[in-house]
């Protein structure tokens, strides 16, 4: 059907001159530099928007739904010393919609919410929330980088910064493999925290809501290190021309949006 109608793929070199130090840097724009510098000048600099026709929703769109619901759940009882589970389930009704896709995902969330509420509402026994999303903008080996901390707990003279995940694959960087790593979300939280509340009693942890559990990003100082040497290369590389090739893991171009462009698909 297609015949006369074959898709030119782009497949030149991107040379160009961007002084990527004066970037306000996010953990997210940060890691789609790391893993593929061709998808972060299509998506960032050329701002080339996704498009789809697809009635399953985005894993992101899922999340921010997640994400706003516990936010103003929380924001809704922050006065109250009794949570309750019904409040839950009226938040998720803000969030009807037709899609079917989306229908079943959030059924089956509000399922799962229900042993993180068992969970959490045990935790919040010995500690306190305060702040939720919480927007920052700070500078780090004169990089600026700027996020929203999902969740801020304080226990006794600790702060507990909390990134909330849905993801069903959650992978954790270890002190094994964290040279490898190209998430850097915590660490940013950790930076921003320190600007904050001007103190290093911080811990950083994920809060894995498909599973409910909190794990503690361990490998948190030698990241910080290594977060150090990657912003000096940004610095470095800026000096000249940058080359945004296409990534060498194709295992990467699997669910991107830019794929075909690149001919990855």
């Amino acid at each position: 059907m297609y015949d006369n109608h074959k898709i030119n793929h782009f497949d030149e070199e991107i040379i160009d001159k961007i002084d990527l130090a004066s970037i306000r840097w996010s953990a997210t724009s940060f890691r789609t530099y790391l893993k593929c510098k061709r998808k972060f000048y299509l998506q960032n600099i050329l701002k080339i928007k996704e498009h789809t026709i697809s009635l399953k929703p985005k894993a992101y769109e899922l999340g921010d739904i997640i994400h706003s619901i516990l936010e103003d759940y929380y924001t809704a009882d922050e006065n109250s010393n009794e949570f309750s589970f019904e409040k839950i389930e009226d938040l998720f009704n803000k969030y009807k919609s037709s899609n079917p896709f989306l229908i079943l995902d959030l059924e089956i969330w509000k399922k799962k919410l229900y042993e993180f509420y068992l969970y959490d509402k045990e935790r919040l026994k010995h500690r306190q929330i305060i702040a939720l999303e919480k927007s920052f903008e700070c500078e780090f080996e004169g990089i600026k980088i700027r996020g929203v901390i999902d969740r801020i707990d304080k226990y006794e003279d600790i702060y507990q910064v909390i990134d909330y995940k849905t993801s069903s694959s959650l992978s954790v960087d270890t002190l094994k493999n964290y040279e490898k790593t190209d998430d850097f979300q915590l660490e940013f939280y950790y930076l921003a925290m320190n600007e904050l509340y001007k103190t290093d009693k911080i811990e950083t942890y994920y809060y894995d809501l498909n599973n409910t559990l909190i794990i503690n990003e361990i490998a948190l100082d030698k990241k910080l290190e290594l977060l150090c040497e990657k912003f000096k290369d940004l610095k470095e590389i800026s000096k000249n021309e940058i080359s945004f090739s296409k990534c060498e893991d194709k295992s990467n171009c699997t669910y991107c949006a830019y794929s075909i462009i690149c001919d990855r698909e």
